[in-house]
């Protein structure tokens, strides 16, 4: 957020539509890097994403086949961080500009993970969530990965703090050292 921004500023926009194409766009630059990647030989893919990064990439997992996904603090609903009482000023601004709370939330449900069907295939999953983020509670993650069988492991931090733990690394490097050649 720049100096003299309000809570909420950079994060989501005042117009859905923008947030929704924002998304989209995304996940087709991310499509187009792998395109670019199998062009060239590649046929194994892992990837990591922390935030709204590992949203976008179980969005991205979808329609593409990765080896192995490492979500950090991933953003299973966006409702949810609009249901964040810091965010009340976003709401605020949502509905000067027209938008009523259940089209925003519709909208929002389009690209949140927790309301697709996410089919992970042969794909070996961790979920590294924070205990005590405000983004996405604890039992919005804990929910997903127990439905979909992914391992998950939490730890004592907030969404801001999480990189400070260092068993979370070295969880990371766990994963990663179990990777067998045919999922790494």
């Amino acid at each position: 957020m720049e100096p003299g921004g309000k809570t909420g500023d950079g994060l989501l926009s005042a117009d859905p539509a923008i947030d929704l194409e924002t998304v989209a766009t995304v996940l087709g630059e991310l499509e187009g890097g792998l395109n670019i990647l199998r062009a060239r030989g590649a046929t194994d893919f892992s990837a990591w994403g922390g935030s709204m990064g590992a949203a976008l990439l179980l969005l991205l997992a979808e329609r593409e086949r990765f080896d192995s996904l490492v979500l950090m603090i991933p953003v299973i609903d966006w409702n949810a961080i609009l249901d964040n009482p810091a965010m009340e000023a976003v709401r605020a601004r949502l509905r000067e500009a027209g938008y009523l709370d259940a089209l925003v939330v519709r909208a929002f449900a389009a690209v949140s993970p927790d309301d697709r069907l996410w089919l992970p295939g042969s794909t070996k999953a961790l979920i590294q969530y924070a205990r005590f983020d405000r983004l996405t509670p604890e039992s919005l993650t804990s929910d997903f990965a127990r439905k979909y069988g992914i391992e998950a492991s939490g730890y004592e931090e907030s969404h801001a703090t999480i990189l400070l733990d260092e068993k979370m690394f070295a969880d990371y490097r766990n994963f990663l050292d179990g990777l067998t050649p045919s999922n790494q």
